[in-house]
């Protein structure tokens, strides 16, 4: 008797299929809610990562914007320095003649004294 006792016990100790299936519902429950979860987490995590890159995006076009604007700045500056460097440069030349000039008349005044004398 004693081993008919254990298999008796053995079957009353092992759940039903009506526990069996229960639980295998509350497994399936639990494991959907936890994916469930998972997923939302994940879903959270891709909210803020493209909030983010949108900010950084923002942010890029902002500077990009305050950039060209400096470029823009620093090409009027220089196409006033090349005005005034063109001006200084015009003057050089025509200093450059007058004084070419200049020497010119010196030599052929120095030659025509040269022959008066």
């Amino acid at each position: 008797m004693p081993k008919e006792q254990s298999e008796a016990m053995k079957r009353l100790l092992q759940p039903s299929l009506k526990q069996k299936v229960l639980h295998a519902d509350v497994a399936g429950w639990l494991s959907k809610a936890k994916a469930l979860d998972v997923a939302q987490i994940a879903l959270s995590n891709l909210d803020s990562i493209f909030t983010q890159l949108r900010q950084r995006r923002a942010d890029t076009g902002r500077q990009i914007e305050s950039d060209e604007a400096e470029i823009a700045q620093i090409d009027a500056e220089c196409a006033e320095l090349q005005k005034k460097l063109d001006k200084v440069a015009t003057h050089r030349d025509e200093v450059k003649e007058e004084r070419d000039s200049i020497g010119k008349t010196l030599e052929s005044s120095k030659k025509l004294f040269q022959d008066v004398i």
